[in-house]
């Protein structure tokens, strides 16, 4: 008999800067499987390389989102995020770490993607981080690496105009969409995310 062919499922993970996406989608992945981690920064990275001809280092694309993020670059980096999820979701689950909103100096750049777009990406559910603003500069503090500090104030913005945006995506997506407390111990943030990944269905631990 014929093992059916393996129909991963897609998860956006998203949040503001130093909330801990990346961190935390590493981890989640090294707890559940056939699950792997995409980085749409990567992506962006990868076509600034290839239309700019520019080597730009995450916390350089950090703290000039408005620089080197043309619309030409998001273009390219959408389509390439496209082909890596149909060829990934044959074999695995992804989990992908991106967000649509930037702090720059003006304000804050919201880069919410189209409605067809979104059918293709055909998210299974969308995740986003939150946490107090004190625990989120904290956090900042450790690591830098180009995230520009802000008050409270602005980290609520902040995260308000980012939880617009999911809720735009899970809308579009017709899938749900789960805020996960990304405070505390790292491992108590990612046995959370866990437990909302198997609302989905994905219930396959690592030993």
């Amino acid at each position: 008999m014929l093992e059916s062919p393996f129909n991963g499922q897609v998860i956006l993970l998203t949040g503001i800067p130093a909330v801990g996406k990346s961190t935390v989608a590493n981890e989640v992945a090294r707890r559940v499987r056939r699950l792997t981690v995409v980085h749409f920064g990567t992506l962006i990275q990868g076509s600034i390389r290839n239309l700019l001809r520019k080597r730009v280092k995450e916390y350089q694309l950090r703290g000039g989102v408005s620089t080197f993020v043309t619309p030409e670059v998001l273009d390219e980096a959408r389509q390439d995020l496209i082909n890596v999820l149909w060829a990934k979701r044959k074999e695995m689950h992804v989990l992908l770490d991106s967000h649509a909103v930037s702090r720059v100096a003006y304000g804050f750049r919201s880069t919410p993607d189209a409605p067809g777009y979104l059918q293709n990406l055909d998210l299974d559910l969308v995740i986003q981080l939150y946490a107090a603003p004190n625990v989120v500069e904290q956090r900042r503090q450790r690591h830098p690496d180009g995230r520009p500090s802000s008050v409270e104030n602005d980290m609520t913005r902040y995260e308000f105009l980012q939880a617009a945006v999911s809720t735009f995506y899970a809308a579009t997506s017709s899938c749900p969409l789960c805020f996960v407390d990304a405070s505390g111990r790292l491992k108590d943030v990612v046995a959370r995310v866990i437990e909302s990944i198997a609302e989905i269905g994905i219930k396959h631990w690592r030993t």
